[in-house]
Formats: structure tokens, C-alpha cells, sequence
């Protein structure tokens, strides 16, 4: 396309088409031709053999004016269909050099004014690197438009560039403030932050310029790791339990008499012995002293113990040190 280019238009009347005109006549000589006839069907009230008669062969005229009048109609219905589909055929073959002159013009303004917000956008770049060199250094000018260009409008041909830097340093502000309040943050949902889980936040609230987004990312994987803690607690506590009773099974089954061995009859109950109270350890340190060298004293208990509990009653006597053996189960 040439440059600098001006088409002058002057406007034409354009006369009506031919078959239009001859379609005007048409109409005209059938208004003229029904009027003509229109003395001939006028309907009455039948009274007589006769007026049936005569409004029989009146109707059948009538009808047959009709199919007259509609018969032509068609006939010229298409033939304007016709010359409409070649008129419009015509005029779209005289727009298309006219449609592709307006197509590049089109394309040289959107080329133009994408170069104008490009190279306006390299200035504001620009300055915001100068003006905001720690920002800058976290947050490209590219991420920062990205968020807030469209409050700026920046990708409009016709914003003002001192609207846009407005726009830059309110977000700078804006920025700053949401890293002040990331950057406080110890806690989240109730639950305490690490030093990691801190710089995760800082990091993903970067990436988004989206505070309530990098919090809840954040919650997310503090949840998912104190849900795995639990699990591996929960996990550990089972195995210690399931080893708990593999070793009451094992102990049953040491203590267990032999199969076709003779039951031993239970010990008769031996009399009531007196139970002195337990020495505190001061007052325990005496008789230590008192007994003999090198000699310690045992004592040995008889208990009962729920099933469910033996697992655990068995771990903490060995974890004591103490020995004994099942004597029968009740």
C-alpha cells in the first residue's frame, strides 16, 4: 500500500434497477386490473336456487383472478430473486478492492499503535529500574504489569504515560506493604511457621504479587505436612502396639505348659500376710544399711491384668527389668 495515500470519494445516485422499475409497473397494472374487476364479486345472502347458482360461478371467477394475479406474482418474485443475487453479487465484487485496501490500513494502525505501547512501556521499564532498584531486583516489570496493568490501562494505545507511572508507584507501595505483612507472618490457621515455611511464603507471594493466594498456598503444605506427621506418629504408635503384642504372644506362649502335660493344681492360698507400708526413701536408707552386705531385696507380686492392657503391662516389665511368668488366665 502506498504511503500517504487519499482516495477522494464523491457521492452518486444510484437509479434504481430496471427490474425493480418493471416490478413497480407490474404492481400498478394489477392494482389497476382488480379495481377494474372489483364491481364483479360483490358477495350476497343466498335466498334462492338462482343466487346459489350465480355465487357458484362468481367464486369460481374470482378464484381463478387469484391464481392469475399469484401466478404472475411467483413469476416475478423470481425473477427479482435473480437479479437481486446478481446485484448483490456485483456490489460484493466492486467492495472486495475496497475491503482490502481497508484491511491494511488496519493492519499498519494496530502495527503502529502495538509499537507505540512497546516502546512506552521500555521507558516506564525502564524508570521503574531506576527508581525502584531492590523491587526491581524481586519483582521484573514484566510480573509487576502482568498483576496490575490493567487497572493502568497500559496496553491501551491511548493512556497517558504519566498515568501509567502513577499506576507503577502505587503498585510499588502496594508491593511493599504485602511484603512487610508476609514477611511478619509466624503463624498460619493456628499454626506455627518455619524458617522455611517463611521463606516459601516470601517466595510464592513474588511469584504472584497475590497475597491472599501465597497464604493460602502456604496453609496448603502446612497442612499436608502436619497431616504426614500425624499419619507417621499414628503409623509408629500402631507397630509399637503390634510389637507389644507379639511379645505377650511370645511370653504365652514360654510360659504356656507343655500339650498332654498334667495341669498343676493352683497353690493353696497361703495366709493372710500383714503389709507394712512401703519405706519412703529416707527412711528406707536405714534398713538398706541394716541388711546384710551385698544382698538386695525382692519382692514378688501377684497381679491381674486386663487383656487388653497386657500388651503394654509386658513392655513397661521388661523395660524395668523385672521377671516372672504367666501362672493361668481367668
Amino acid at each position: 500500500m502506498a504511503e500517504d495515500k487519499v482516495i477522494d470519494v464523491e457521492p452518486e445516485v444510484i437509479d434504481a434497477p430496471a427490474t425493480l422499475t418493471e416490478a413497480d409497473r407490474w404492481l400498478a397494472e394489477q392494482r389497476e386490473r382488480v379495481a377494474a374487476r372489483a364491481a364483479d364479486f360483490e358477495a350476497f345472502d343466498i335466498t334462492t336456487p338462482e343466487q346459489y347458482r350465480d355465487a357458484k360461478a362468481q367464486r369460481k371467477a374470482l378464484r381463478a383472478l387469484i391464481a392469475e394475479v399469484d401466478g404472475d406474482k411467483k413469476r416475478m418474485t423470481a425473477q427479482l430473486r435473480d437479479t437481486l443475487n446478481r446485484f448483490n453479487s456485483e456490489v460484493s465484487g466492486i467492495l472486495d478492492g475496497l475491503r482490502e485496501e481497508d484491511v491494511q490500513y488496519k493492519s499498519e494502525i494496530d502495527r503502529w499503535e502495538r509499537q507505540v505501547v512497546l516502546d512506552r512501556d521500555a521507558r516506564v521499564e525502564a524508570r521503574y529500574r531506576e527508581e525502584y532498584p531492590d523491587l526491581a531486583a524481586q519483582v521484573p516489570y514484566d510480573r509487576l504489569r502482568e498483576r496490575f496493568g490493567a487497572d493502568w490501562k497500559a496496553g491501551n494505545y491511548g493512556t497517558k504515560e504519566a498515568a501509567i507511572w502513577k499506576g507503577v508507584e502505587d503498585a510499588c507501595e502496594s508491593v511493599a506493604a504485602d511484603l512487610s505483612t508476609v514477611g511478619a507472618q509466624t503463624h498460619v490457621n493456628g499454626t506455627a511457621l518455619t524458617e522455611e515455611d517463611r521463606t516459601d511464603l516470601v517466595a510464592e507471594y513474588l511469584r504472584t504479587l497475590d497475597m491472599a493466594s501465597a497464604l493460602r498456598m502456604t496453609q496448603q503444605r502446612v497442612e499436608q505436612r502436619e497431616a504426614l506427621r500425624r499419619a507417621e506418629a499414628e503409623r509408629a504408635a500402631w507397630e509399637a502396639e503390634q510389637r507389644a503384642r507379639q511379645a505377650a504372644l511370645e511370653m504365652d506362649a514360654e510360659t504356656r505348659p507343655p500339650a498332654g502335660a498334667p495341669e498343676t493344681e493352683p497353690e493353696p492360698a497361703s495366709a493372710p500376710v500383714a503389709v507394712e507400708p512401703v519405706p519412703t526413701p529416707d527412711e528406707a536408707a536405714p534398713a538398706a544399711q541394716a541388711g546384710p552386705q551385698g544382698c538386695e531385696t525382692v519382692y514378688v507380686y501377684e497381679v491381674k491384668v486386663a487383656e487388653g492392657l497386657m500388651p503394654r503391662f509386658l513392655v513397661e516389665m521388661k523395660r524395668l527389668g523385672t521377671h516372672g511368668r504367666l501362672l493361668r488366665k481367668e
